[in-house]
């Protein structure tokens, strides 16, 4: 093998010498394997940090959507409200903090007009547990004299819904009873739980 040869072999060993150099390199800095225990602990870590800062509360009363949401913690009462779909014409906001903040496992209840409120914390929140709304009918709205327009305010209740209600009225004379309102095409169970509170036949 003469000089030159040798020279043109040159490039060729220094590439092998720079893979051999990049190959011990990365296997001496290679991350350690984590322990199965250990990858499950992690796991779990991470879960709980998702789950922080997330606090539960119950919004019940003259809003559209009432229920339990989650929000996130530092949340104000104007919040809540927005989630459950914001306020019905009904409600009374007047004796309400929206700006108050709310804490995990809070009722927040928003008052009908004309009902005599619970007492309430300093806060604006309502004391009740057991969830009960007034029995005043000047709040709710009655199913056997409202107009179509009228009772598409009521949640859950659209125009579609508002003209079957109208037209089984019609058809079958006075509801005798809030329940009678499942007699009508597209009210069930599940609907006439969350009309009960703000209708009456009276």
């Amino acid at each position: 093998m003469n000089l030159f040869e040798e020279r043109s072999k040159l490039p060729l060993y220094g590439l092998i010498a720079v893979l051999v150099g990049l190959i011990l390199y990365f296997w001496w800095t290679r991350p350690e394997p984590v322990p199965i225990q250990e990858a499950t602990e992690v796991k779990a870590k991470v879960q709980e940090d998702e789950n922080h800062g997330i606090i539960v509360v119950h919004v019940a009363g003259a809003v559209y959507k009432p229920g339990v949401y989650n929000l996130k913690e530092g949340s104000r009462i104007k919040d809540a409200v927005e989630i459950a779909q914001g306020m019905l014409p009904l409600a009374d906001d007047s004796s309400i903090n929206l700006a108050a903040k709310i804490t995990d496992g809070q009722k927040i209840y928003i008052p009908f007009k004309n009902e005599k409120m619970p007492a309430t914390t300093p806060n604006g929140f309502s004391n009740q547990s057991s969830g009960a709304t007034s029995s005043n009918p000047a709040a709710k709205i009655n199913i056997n004299t409202a107009t179509g327009e009228e009772l598409d305010k009521l949640p859950g209740v659209g125009p579609a819904t508002a003209a079957k209600i109208i037209e089984y009225r019609e058809q079958n004379g006075a509801f005798a009873a809030i329940e009678d309102l499942k007699k009508v095409k597209g009210i069930g169970d599940k609907k006439f739980e969350d009309l009960k509170d703000y209708i009456t036949v009276n």
